[in-house]
């Protein structure tokens, strides 16, 4: 569900220059019903350490909304993925990956057609069954300047302490992962200036699971909270 709430403003202006303003309260409702596809293929190529890998993927995004009637948009998606990852020892595995992906037409104006991501993380065994994990990823979106100009970013990182018994049955874990979002669009304030419309969310999200074997089967749970 969204919400948008502020002026219209209609501007009359007579060949002698002179300016009237007709100010109008907005508060629309609306309902966003959001459906995605997406299909990736990817081939890898090992040799002793070092591990790379490669592949692409397509998808679709259509986007139901209710604004004053029934609308739709679909788009079509498509983009490529390009892998390294190298383990110098049995207890460290150290990964990069770079992903661009985009759809085939702009629509939504605080949403980037074109986006570039770049994710890293290493995985470090520890003794006793214990494991620890460290990530990170920076993405930068945009979109066509001459349309809606936007500069996206979504930068993040997570820490995540594991243990799992060497039968695999038992383990728990937990984490915590932070996220930096800043969404900022061009836009033509009422006086005719260029302006910025930024929006900025920032997220910290810890994570505590566990796992509990029962002869054949399992029993997992975890437990998250979103500040």
């Amino acid at each position: 569900d969204t919400s948008l709430l502020g002026a219209r403003i209609l501007r009359l202006t007579s060949p002698l220059g002179d300016a009237n303003d007709i100010v109008a309260p907005i508060d629309d409702q609306n309902v966003l019903d959001i459906q995605e596809q997406r299909l990736r293929g990817e081939v890898e190529w090992s040799a002793n350490a070092w591990t790379v890998w490669a592949g692409a993927f397509v998808g679709s995004r259509d986007t139901d909304w209710r604004l004053r009637g029934e609308q739709k948009v679909s788009r079509d998606g498509d983009g490529f993925v390009l892998g390294i990852g190298y383990r110098p020892t049995t207890r460290l595995r150290l990964s990069a990956e770079y992903e661009h992906g985009g759809f085939d037409r702009y629509a939504f104006r605080t949403e980037p057609r074109d986006v570039d991501r770049f994710n890293l993380q290493a995985e470090i065994g520890l003794a006793k069954g214990f494991s620890l994990r460290l990530q990170g990823r920076l993405e930068e979106g945009k979109n066509p300047q001459e349309i809606a100009g936007l500069d996206h970013s979504a930068d993040s990182s997570a820490v995540h302490l594991d243990w799992n018994s060497r039968d695999g049955d038992t383990g728990f874990g937990l984490g915590l992962d932070s996220a930096a979002i800043q969404t900022s669009t061009d836009l033509v304030l009422p006086n005719g200036d260029a302006g910025q419309s930024i929006y900025d969310l920032d997220l910290l999200t810890p994570t505590l699971w566990g796992r509990v074997g029962f002869g054949r089967a399992h029993l997992h749970g975890n437990i998250v909270r979103v500040d």
